[in-house]
Order: structure tokens, then sequence, then C-alpha cells
């Protein structure tokens, strides 16, 4: 994919538009767009020399003017940063042993007394 920046030194909605459409029109363009007086234009296989020469016939033939031509990614435009979205770790606790409970030995005394008592 080629980037190609032109200036467009007129403030005229028409020519602007004219300029759009004429670049719009042209093989192997992706996407035109207006950023102030310049005129962006992306695309595979982009002849800049071409383009060039059809706009300034079509409009002011000393205004038209080649900025940059050169290759472009798709995160030119996105300079913004955006957080990466918070990672939620699901934890699985395992249940606490409970304690096993072992009982004493349990007599029931009597408050009678048997044969001796002594013994």
């Amino acid at each position: 994919m080629v980037k190609v920046v032109m200036r467009l030194p007129t403030s005229d909605a028409k020519k602007r538009t004219k300029a759009l459409q004429t670049a719009s029109g042209f093989p192997g363009v992706v996407s035109v767009s207006l950023d102030r007086d310049r005129l962006i234009v992306v695309g595979e296989g982009i002849d800049s020399v071409t383009l060039i020469v059809v706009l300034r016939k079509k409009m002011d033939p000393v205004g038209v003017e080649l900025l940059s031509v050169g290759p472009y990614w798709k995160d030119d435009d996105e300079i913004t940063w955006s957080p990466p979205p918070p990672v939620s770790y699901n934890y699985a606790y395992q249940t606490p042993a409970q304690p096993y409970y072992h009982p004493y030995p349990y007599k029931e005394r009597s408050d009678e007394q048997e044969n001796c008592s002594i013994m």
C-alpha cells in the first residue's frame, strides 16, 4: 500500500470536491481523504506522477504539489493508545478438610456402689 500526500491550496469547495472525485476514480485507490489543505490518497500500485498530472489538468496547474510518497500501514492514523482489558483470573479455592472428630470413651458413673468399695 502506498500513501500519497498532496497540497491543494484552494478554498473553493467545488474544486476540492472535483479533486476528491478525480482521485477516487483513479485505478488502485483504496481511500481518499482531505485534511485542511492536504489531499491524502491511499492505494495499491498508485502512480503518483500520473495522479498529479491529472489533478493539475482538472484544477489549478500551479497549485497542486506533491508532498510525500511512502508506504502505508494501517497503524499510521491510529496513534491513540488504549490500555488492554483487565485479565480476570478464576481461582478455584479448595475447601479446607474438615477435622476428623475422635470421640473420647465415655463411661457412665453410677452413684450406686457395687459389691465392695475397697477394691
